[in-house]
């Protein structure tokens, strides 16, 4: 069993093809492959979950909008738009979330700072309220 998903992750990032799915979905794909995340339990935010508005408050748009907003929406991704991030993102779940993992520790880790990651993690963890 552990054999076979050694090779599985070998093998996605190097030579197998997702014919129909974009770029952000593959990369979902093999993080969550890579990570073993199930699906999340579902999730409900209450009144007490932070709202998308405490990332720009960390200083997402500060740090990321230049790359990440408007115009020039590198990724896909607008850190301004709650959907765009939300797509990103597994309800309940930061360390299963791409979005957590590429300011984490992927490749916009050092563009990030400890106020963002807090963030995204809290509102991460708290069902990503609108």
């Amino acid at each position: 069993r552990y054999l076979r998903g050694a090779i599985l992750l070998l093998c996605l990032p190097a030579a197998c093809s997702y014919s129909g799915v974009d770029e952000k979905r593959q990369e979902q794909i093999i993080l969550t492959l890579a990570t073993r995340c199930a699906a999340p339990a579902p999730c409900a935010t209450t009144a007490q979950s932070p709202a998308f508005s405490t990332l720009a408050v960390s200083g997402t748009t500060t740090a990321c909008a230049s790359c990440h907003s408007g115009a020039t929406l590198n990724g896909g991704l607008d850190i301004t738009n709650y959907s765009s991030v939300l797509a990103r993102v597994s309800r309940g779940s930061a360390s299963c979330s791409t979005f957590y993992q590429k300011i984490t520790a992927g490749s916009m880790a050092p563009n990030s700072n400890s106020s963002i990651n807090q963030a995204a993690f809290n509102w991460i963890q708290g069902c990503a309220a609108p």
